[in-house]
C-alpha cells in the first residue's frame, strides 16, 4: 500500500494548527486519500489496465457506450445538458472535434478550465495542451469504473477542489495532488506513453451573437 500521499496529508494536520474552513479541508484530504487508497488496493492493476483500454477498439468501444448510457447515466445526462448549455448559449464560438476515444470533445473559446461528465469531455485549449485532454480522459475512466458514484466520490471533490486552488489555497500544492486527480493521473499513465493525436483547432475569429 501506498501510504505517501496519506502521509503528506496527516503530517500537514499534525505540524500545525488549523482553524475553521481550512482545518476542514486538511480533515478532508486525509479521509479522501485513505478512502482512494482503499479502492486502489481493492482494483487489481490487471483491472486498471483492462478498464483503461476500453473505448479504443471494437468491442470495447461499444461496452463502453452501454455503459455510459446504463451504469453512467446521471453523469451522461448532466454531460448532454451541459453540452447543449455551452453550445447554443454559454459559449457559441466552442467547438466540437467529435469523438475521440470514444468520448465527444468540446473545445471552449469564451470559457476556462475543463471537465469530464459522460462521454463528454469538455476542455478550453487542447491544441498543445494533450496532458490536460488526457487527464479529462482519466476522469472518464473514473467515470466507467464507477457509475452512479462518480458524481459523489469524483465530481464534486474535484469541482471543490479547483475553486479552493482557484480561491488561493494551498499554493505549494500541486492541483494533482489531490485524490481525485491524481487517481485520473494514474488511469492514464499508459495511455501518455502512446502517441496522442493533436486535435485540429480552429483558430480563426468567432463573431458571437450577444443576447440583450
Amino acid at each position: 500500500m501506498n501510504l505517501s500521499v496519506i502521509g503528506w496529508r496527516c503530517s500537514i494536520s499534525v505540524n500545525r494548527p488549523k482553524f475553521g474552513c481550512e482545518g476542514l479541508i486538511d480533515g478532508a484530504f486525509v479521509l479522501t486519500a485513505v478512502f482512494f487508497q482503499t479502492i486502489q488496493i481493492s482494483t487489481t492493476k490487471a483491472a486498471l489496465n483492462e478498464i483503461s483500454t476500453i473505448s479504443i477498439q471494437g468491442m470495447n468501444r461499444r461496452l463502453a457506450h452501454i455503459l455510459d448510457w446504463t451504469w453512467c447515466l446521471p453523469q451522461t445526462i448532466m454531460g448532454l445538458f451541459w453540452y447543449f448549455m455551452v453550445r447554443y448559449w454559454l459559449d457559441q464560438c466552442s467547438r466540437d472535434t467529435g469523438m475521440w476515444r470514444s468520448v465527444r470533445v468540446i473545445i471552449y473559446k469564451q470559457l476556462n478550465g475543463g471537465v469530464s461528465l459522460g462521454p463528454f469531455l469538455f476542455c478550453d485549449d487542447a491544441n498543445g495542451k494533450q496532458g490536460v485532454l488526457l487527464h479529462e480522459y482519466g476522469h472518464y475512466l473514473q467515470s466507467l469504473l464507477l457509475g452512479p458514484f462518480y458524481l459523489p466520490l469524483i465530481g464534486l471533490p474535484s469541482i471543490c477542489w479547483a475553486f479552493i486552488k482557484k480561491a488561493g489555497y494551498f499554493p505549494a500544492v500541486p492541483y494533482h495532488a489531490f485524490p481525485t486527480e491524481w487517481w485520473a493521473e494514474r488511469l492514464v499513465n499508459s495511455q501518455r506513453r502512446n502517441s496522442c493525436p493533436t486535435l485540429k483547432i480552429d483558430t480563426t475569429v468567432c463573431v458571437c451573437k450577444v443576447r440583450t
